[in-house]
């Protein structure tokens, strides 16, 4: 697994460096994610422990952050998300009989800024596969305006891409060229 993270879509030759790196950062990366207050996240049966962790942690009082990002491109700001993420805040409503808010953040390093936007709310009473698209619709193309609404930037893409493939935050620098 470890040269699938570190050594996807390298050069051959470099594969082992990066599988050596990989081993050697595995114990400072356990060590940082379990003190930084992170949820585990799995994508298998025990993705209901994640769900019910995410809901503890809400009931308590706290905000959770979630990437939901994946590999498909969605625009030069920002790829699609998965939807699954939503099905915390259905959870959350049977438990507490609360709709949560989900709110949009961007962050711009360039500019040594992060940025929240409109919140938008889960309505329990629309049918969850059509409040999944309508939120990540939502959050995505909200993401994508406050980026729009910047001062030019480079924007960090979600893959570790070469930094030379980054884009502007620029409307139309949608670059057919750039493989992220």
């Amino acid at each position: 697994m470890h040269i699938r993270i570190f050594g996807r879509k390298k050069p051959k030759i470099t594969r082992p460096f990066f599988k050596l790196v990989s081993y050697i950062i595995a114990p400072l990366s356990v060590l940082i994610f379990n003190n930084a207050r992170t949820l585990a996240v799995y994508k298998d049966n025990r993705i209901l422990s994640t769900f019910k962790e995410s809901i503890a942690k809400l009931k308590d009082g706290n905000s959770v952050i979630i990437f939901p990002e994946h590999n498909k491109k969605h625009n030069n700001i920002i790829y699609d998300f998965q939807e699954g993420f939503v099905d915390i805040a259905r959870l959350y409503y049977k438990r507490t009989g609360k709709e949560l808010l989900f709110v949009p953040l961007y962050i711009a390093p360039k500019l040594k800024k992060m940025y929240l936007g409109k919140p938008i709310k889960f309505c329990a009473d629309t049918p969850i596969a059509e409040e999944r698209r309508r939120i990540c619709d939502y959050l995505m193309n909200e993401i994508s305006n406050i980026a729009y609404g910047l001062p030019e930037h480079t924007v960090v893409p979600y893959r570790n891409i070469p930094k030379k493939y980054y884009l502007k935050n620029i409307k139309e620098n949608i670059d057919e060229k750039n493989p992220g």
